[in-house]
Parts: C-alpha cells; sequence; structure tokens
C-alpha cells in the first residue's frame, strides 16, 4: 500500500547515505489481530564503515495519540467557533449594544454600542461617567451591587447616554461568566 511504499523509500534514502526524518506518518499497523491507524515520529540516521553505508540508526516515537489529540482539539475549537458565532448572531439580531465588565463592576472592557452607544474600545473605568447621569447613578449601581452580591443575572432599565450625545432608555441585562472554578471573571450584557 501506499503508507508502506513510503516507509520503503525512506529505508532507500537512509541506506543511500542520507539522513531522513519524518513527523508523524501514518502507517496501518496490524494490532490484537485487526488493522489500526497509527503515527509514527522518526528519524534514520545511515551508518558507515568508511564511505560504504552499511545499515542505519532508526529512533521512532509513536504519535498516534497526540496526533489524534490535536484533530480533536481543532474539531472542538471548530465546533466553539461555530457556536460562538451563533450566539453573537442571536444576541446581536435583539440587542443594540453588547457590553463587558470586570467582575466589580469597576472597569467597562468593551462595548460595541451598534452606533447607538459609543463604543468602548479599550478598557475604561470611567464608564459611568461616559454612560451613566448622575442622576441615575445611585439606581444603576445599587443593581449592579445586588447582582454581584448574588453573583446572578443584571437586568435594570435605565437612561444611557447615546452616541449623538442626548439620553435614552435601555433594558440592560448581563449574566455573570465564570471560570473552571466557579469564580466570577466578568460580566456579559446586552441592552
Amino acid at each position: 500500500d501506499g503508507d508502506g511504499r513510503a516507509a520503503l523509500n525512506l529505508i532507500e534514502q537512509a541506506m543511500a547515505g542520507q539522513p531522513v526524518h519524518q513527523t508523524d506518518m501514518h502507517l496501518v499497523m496490524t494490532r490484537n489481530g485487526r488493522p489500526e491507524d497509527t503515527y509514527w515520529t522518526f528519524s534514520y540516521s545511515p551508518l558507515r564503515d568508511g564511505d560504504a553505508v552499511v545499515g542505519f540508526l532508526n529512533v521512532a516515537m509513536e504519535t498516534t495519540e497526540a496526533v489524534e489529540m490535536r484533530r480533536h482539539m481543532a474539531k472542538e475549537s471548530a465546533r466553539l467557533q461555530d457556536s460562538e458565532s451563533r450566539l453573537l448572531a442571536l444576541v446581536t439580531a435583539g440587542a443594540y449594544s453588547l457590553y463587558r465588565m470586570s467582575p466589580d463592576w469597576q472597569e467597562m472592557r468593551h462595548l460595541d454600542g451598534q452606533g447607538v452607544l459609543r463604543d468602548t474600545l479599550s478598557p475604561s473605568v470611567r464608564w459611568l461617567d461616559v454612560y451613566i447621569d448622575e442622576a441615575d447613578r445611585a439606581t444603576v449601581l445599587a443593581a449592579v451591587a445586588e447582582a454581584i452580591a448574588r453573583e446572578d443575572t443584571f437586568e435594570l432599565e435605565h437612561r444611557v447616554r447615546l452616541a449623538e450625545g442626548g439620553f435614552g432608555w435601555v433594558l440592560s441585562r448581563a449574566v455573570p461568566i465564570r471560570d473552571g472554578d466557579g469564580r466570577v471573571v466578568e460580566w456579559f450584557g446586552a441592552a
């Protein structure tokens, strides 16, 4: 078969005096009485007696598990990217803006205002000054404090400063994003 012929070609190269290195070469091996796909990384180094090649040193390591893990990770990454794209499409279809906040809400990490609100492309601790009228800050901060204390959904209808400078009303809703240990690492919201 093709795999066997490729391996023989490499052996012929080594016997001709050329060092050979192959990474993750596919070989079908018979194990437990049945064919199995395997992958190998190896090198052939010619052994000489004077000018004559009398053999070669074969150093080989099976890499099947690593190859399969990389393939699995690539599939998972593609699946997650697809899922993220669908989620973003769903969220943007029903919202004027998306935002990310630090765990303590001190810093707005990002706001995509969709032309309605002014975008925040880099983290800002001045988000209250930029978006929330002074008369509304106590109400907003009380709702934020409650959500942080409960580590649960923030939801509030409140006024915000629009991109053109005036004020408008939004229904803002954010959910806590947790790490593997269950700690809130940020809040993701839509308004």
